[in-house]
């Protein structure tokens, strides 16, 4: 590999900021396995680029595998990250996070208030005239939450909704939503009760709600409620990234703890260390990447990070 591709590689890595709007479980990490699928691990994606995923496992620390080493499943599941990743940077949208913790990328359009509609129709879901099952996945959970909240808190999951909603027979169900409009990254609108966000960004969408609802507004006044509400989601995101850019700058003094960012200078290369657990140690093999400047380093790196591990085969993967 030539120095200017080395540098392009590390240089593609692109810091983790927790998303899932798409289900991709990034936050609370997930089951990782080898291209052998002999052997799993749990682990939090944190940063990656086409050829490398750089994981946090449970007590936190950072190790660099290449993408090529990974099962087919958790390929898909980086390149998908990566392509969510560019597509939310392009089109400017937001991130809200949920009570629950859900993550949903949307732009707020303005405030609402109107009825849910939802009904059972020959044993079939509809929410607002909609077959259930065709609405937006991330609405899906959200209409599960506004069931759970305002009738049935047994209603847990997709499953538990759509029985219940077996229950209604020819029953029509209208729950009332006071909230904010929502157009998701799909490009459907949908409205959102205020109460399922999480208190930071409900205090910050519930600023101009009292005078929208207010009885005695006029068309042009809650118009100008949801400018306004409009303006301030934008100040508000613009906060967040900033703050989310604070937090990549403390991702990328631990990246430099990893060492990559010393591979990037030409300080450093890359290698490959195939590692065995020791008697008595339980854990898998594994290959490792660690920052070296020559075979032995990289086995002592290696061997530092993984205590009580038996070093096979080392080959460098970058050079300077």
């Amino acid at each position: 590999m030539t120095v200017g591709k080395q540098t392009s590689l590390v240089r593609q890595i692109i810091l983790l900021c927790c998303v899932a709007a798409t289900g991709l479980d990034v936050c609370h990490g997930r089951e990782w396995t080898d291209a052998s699928d002999q052997y799993s691990w749990q682990a939090e994606l944190f940063a990656a680029s086409k050829q490398i995923a750089v994981l946090r496992d449970r007590k936190g620390e950072l190790q660099a595998v290449q993408v090529s080493e990974l099962s087919q499943a958790d390929k898909q599941f980086v390149e998908a990250y990566l392509r969510e990743e560019s597509s939310s940077v392009s089109k400017g949208i937001h991130t809200w996070t949920m009570k629950s913790g859900l993550k949903v990328k949307g732009t707020v359009l303005g405030y609402k208030s109107g009825p849910v509609e939802i009904e059972n129709r020959s044993g079939v879901a509809y929410v607002n005239r909609k077959r259930f099952r065709g609405i937006d996945p991330v609405y899906q959970a959200m209409v599960v939450k506004l069931v759970a909240a305002s009738e049935d808190d047994s209603v847990k999951s997709v499953d538990d909704f759509k029985a219940w909603v077996r229950t209604l027979r020819r029953e029509k169900r209208m729950i009332q939503v006071d909230g904010v409009l929502m157009k998701l990254k799909g490009g459907d609108e949908y409205a959102v009760p205020l109460f399922l966000f999480s208190p930071p960004d409900r205090k910050m969408l519930e600023t101009g709600w009292q005078q929208w609802s207010a009885e005695e507004a006029t068309k042009q006044q809650k118009a100008q409620e949801d400018t306004l509400l409009r303006a301030e989601a934008q100040e508000y995101q613009e906060i967040q990234r900033r703050k989310e850019a604070t937090d990549q700058e403390n991702r990328r003094i631990q990246m430099m703890q990893l060492g990559l960012l010393a591979v990037d200078a030409g300080v450093t290369s890359l290698w490959e260390v195939q590692m065995a657990p020791g008697r008595g140690v339980y854990g898998r093999p594994m290959k490792v990447v660690v920052p070296a400047n020559d075979s032995q380093a990289a086995q002592r790196a290696a061997m530092q990070k993984h205590p009580g591990y038996l070093v096979g085969p080392v080959r460098q993967i970058s050079r300077r």
